[in-house]
């Protein structure tokens, strides 16, 4: 509150995927402003305000949040330009030997709020395997590489991890004055 800022929680009896969950968050999403999506199991202390600039330097309508993994359950293939050409969830290891690429998605993405307007409101969705491949023949989608920190917290090994790195990067753990 002392931000100017509340938050609104929406349960889903159902789950309606990362797509899904946006969509139905569409009426708290008005206006002209890129939208923010940000996974919750992602944490990052990524400069946001250089991902909007370049969103806005490539009139993007989407721009993605990239890092370096290796076998990750993602790959994002990227011209030149940083446009993104293929992007692949959960691919097989044809599909990896195919595409060859170091760059994954990280979770947290630049969305013009119109790429929200034709999506279901009846069954789950998933960004990057039901909605982004879709849009790079007819959308300007782009890459940004991660430039902070970066991790999953997605298993208790992983939550772990990122406390440790969090302690070490001198941040103040949550829980902790």
């Amino acid at each position: 509150a002392r931000w100017g800022m509340h938050i609104t929680y929406q349960h889903e009896d159902q789950l309606l995927g990362t797509a899904g969950s946006a969509k139905r968050a569409e009426p708290f999403l008005q206006g002209d402003d890129p939208v923010l999506i940000h996974y919750w199991d992602v944490v990052t202390d990524q400069d946001l305000g250089a991902v909007l600039a370049a969103h806005q330097a490539h009139q993007a309508a989407l721009t993605l949040l990239l890092h370096e993994r290796a076998d990750s359950n993602s790959m994002v293939a990227l011209a030149p330009d940083l446009r993104v050409r293929e992007l692949l969830e959960r691919p097989d290891e044809a599909a990896r030997a195919r595409l060859d690429s170091k760059w994954v998605n990280s979770g947290v993405y630049l969305m013009e709020p119109r790429l929200l307007e034709n999506l279901s409101t009846s069954t789950p969705l998933d960004f990057p395997r039901d909605v982004f491949p879709s849009l790079l023949e007819s959308e300007r989608v782009f890459g940004y590489p991660l430039t902070g920190y970066r991790s999953a917290i997605d298993s208790p090994e992983r939550l772990e991890r990122a406390r440790q790195d969090i302690r070490d990067l001198g941040w103040i753990p949550w829980g902790e004055a």
